[in-house]
């Protein structure tokens, strides 16, 4: 994989996340090696096996809140694949090509 196949991949989690979420959204690794989901000013970071949230800073009401969660899991579970290659070129960015 090469640097730009990988920002092509994280436009097409970006595309795909705020789909779900049915608001313009951008996905990226937390500080914490997570996958960080933010939209508008909140954001939500899932644990490692993408089945719940790790971390969220949130200003709204609950049902809305975990509304965003579920549509984030079911995001993720629906394109595994795509999620997992992105969160691996994160930890290898370093590594590869131009």
């Amino acid at each position: 994989m090469t640097k730009l196949e990988a920002l092509e991949l994280e436009k097409r989690c970006d595309e795909l996340m705020s789909s779900y979420l049915h608001t313009e959204c951008s996905v990226s690794m937390a500080l914490t090696g997570k996958l960080k989901v933010e939209f508008g000013g909140d954001y939500i970071t899932l644990t490692k096996d993408y089945k719940d949230a790790a971390y969220i800073n949130f200003t709204g009401f609950y049902f809305d809140l975990k509304n965003c969660i579920d549509a984030i899991i079911r995001c993720v579970d629906a394109n595994i694949v795509l999620f997992d290659k992105l969160m691996w070129s994160y930890e290898n960015i370093s590594s590869l090509e131009e």
